[in-house]
């Protein structure tokens, strides 16, 4: 399993983040995504993330969901996992290069 993959009550599903997660998940949260989330947001994320990175085979509804996750929370550690190496990687993407770091010539 790569680390865009999670496995799930024994089934393996995509992880990633695009408009439609952000959007599935702002409309389920009541809140744009961002920082300061609590517990219930940071589910209800990975589970935005997993309806929309697996439409065809992600038909596990939230309240089983949640259930699942409350049988095996290592699961959610897999995630933040996934979730902190993401966001980081979008903060690497978005900062300006550094002055010092161009080359000369």
């Amino acid at each position: 399993m790569n680390t865009n993959e999670i496995k799930i009550d024994g089934k393996v599903y995509k992880l990633g983040c695009n408009l439609h997660t952000r959007l599935l998940y702002e409309r389920m949260a009541g809140k744009i995504l961002g920082d300061n989330m609590l517990t219930l947001e940071h589910i209800i994320f990975f589970y935005a993330v997993l309806v929309s990175f697996n439409k065809s085979v992600f038909d596990i509804e939230f309240d089983k969901f949640v259930d699942l996750l409350s049988e095996d929370e290592k699961k959610i550690e897999e995630f933040a996992s996934w979730e902190i190496a993401y966001f980081k990687s979008l903060s690497l993407l978005s900062e300006p290069p550094d002055e010092n770091d161009k080359k000369k010539g």
